[in-house]
């Protein structure tokens, strides 16, 4: 289900709900990819925030659905704005999944070790990085400061 908006001048958002299914994800990056061209986002932002999406919704799957039955999955909620007043995106990431904190500090990876990587690529690709639950929710607030090109 996709509900896209633009918002007065300088605001652009894109909301999106998409079924906790890895074909999904393939979608939604284009749906990104769309967005950003259509606003002119610089391409190698915008190639990192679908990036940080992914990561995302890919961990949200495998990890935050891995114990909850197909059909008692509930959507996964996806929001985007780009402000190009204060150069800067934003993403607010939802879902029902088992409650996890991805901002609080893991043990190191070894080299050579297989998965884990995609958390810390997200908390180096985005400026800011909160975590929330919200009744059943787990909230993400991500953001990331831009310079145009």
């Amino acid at each position: 289900m996709v509900d896209g908006k633009n918002c007065p001048l300088e605001n652009k958002t894109l909301k999106l709900e998409i079924l906790p299914e890895f074909s999904e994800i393939a979608k939604v990056t284009s749906l990104l990819r769309d967005f950003f061209h259509k606003h002119n986002f610089p391409t190698n932002y915008s190639n990192e925030i679908c990036l940080v999406v992914e990561e995302l919704a890919v961990n949200t799957i495998m990890h935050g659905y891995k114990n909850i039955a197909v059909q008692n999955r509930e959507k996964i909620s996806v929001e985007i704005e780009c402000s190009n007043k204060k150069n800067k995106v934003s993403i607010i990431f939802r879902d029902t999944g088992i409650p996890f904190d991805p901002t609080l500090p893991r043990p190191a990876r070894k080299e050579g070790t297989i998965g884990g990587w995609g958390l810390m690529l997200v908390k180096k690709i985005m400026h800011n990085f909160k975590y929330e639950r919200s009744g059943k929710y787990n909230v993400l607030r991500l953001s990331k400061y831009y310079q145009e090109t």
